[in-house]
This record gives C-alpha cells, structure tokens and sequence, in this order.
C-alpha cells in the first residue's frame, strides 16, 4: 500500500517544500482542494471509497492541516524531523489516518484536533 500525506490548506512555496520532502522519503502528498474537503479522510487517503456527490455540509477548514497514512513509525518521525528543519507545516494541526477517523471529513478532523489542542493548552 502507498504511503500518503494529505496537505490541507497548504500553497505555495510551503507546499512546494512539503511535496520536496515527501517525495524525498518516497511519500505521495496529496494537497486536499476545498471541495475534497467533505470526503472523509480515508477516501482521499485511497482506503475507502469516495462519498458520490458529498457536498460540504460545514464551510471547508481553515487551519492547516496534515494527514498522514500507512507510514511506519520510523518514516513518520524522520519526516517530521524533515519538516522541523526545513520549517514547513510546524503550525499544522496534525493527525495519523485510523480507523476511528477514516470516515470524518476534513472539517469534522480539524476541529476535534483543534478542541484536543485547547484542551491541552
């Protein structure tokens, strides 16, 4: 199965960084657009079908945010030791692909991660 990072909200030359990195470490990265948004994450992480005809119920997430999918422990840390060093997506919010979360659209991820970070903070 191929790894993958979803990159939501990201352009640029911070997703251009973030493409070189993946890329680097064997990783597709897929820039999520505003209306993939309200497909679930497994879908466009290819795990699970696509939803036919999802709309966005909600307005598409604003924060940065990153998904990663079937990397192994060791691929996670060195590509987010990558992305400390080359300071690109350190203010993401960021999550790893599991069953719990597959089936939630990117706003509905988003903001359970930004009421953990509150939470935390």
């Amino acid at each position: 199965m191929n790894t993958t990072v979803l990159a939501c909200n990201f352009a640029g030359a911070e997703l251009k960084k973030l493409k070189k990195l993946c890329s680097a470490k064997g990783v597709r990265l897929r820039a999520v657009t505003p209306e993939d948004q309200a497909q679930p994450i497994g879908a466009l992480c290819g795990v699970e079908k696509r939803l036919p005809g999802a709309s966005p119920s909600a307005a598409p997430a604003e924060e940065k945010t990153l998904v990663f999918a079937r990397l192994t422990e060791r691929q996670l840390d060195s590509l987010l030791t990558e992305m400390r060093t080359a300071r690109v997506g350190t203010d993401a919010l960021k999550a790893v692909l599991t069953p719990s979360n597959a089936g939630w659209s990117v706003h509905k991820l988003a903001a359970e991660l930004m009421r953990e970070r509150a939470s935390l903070g």
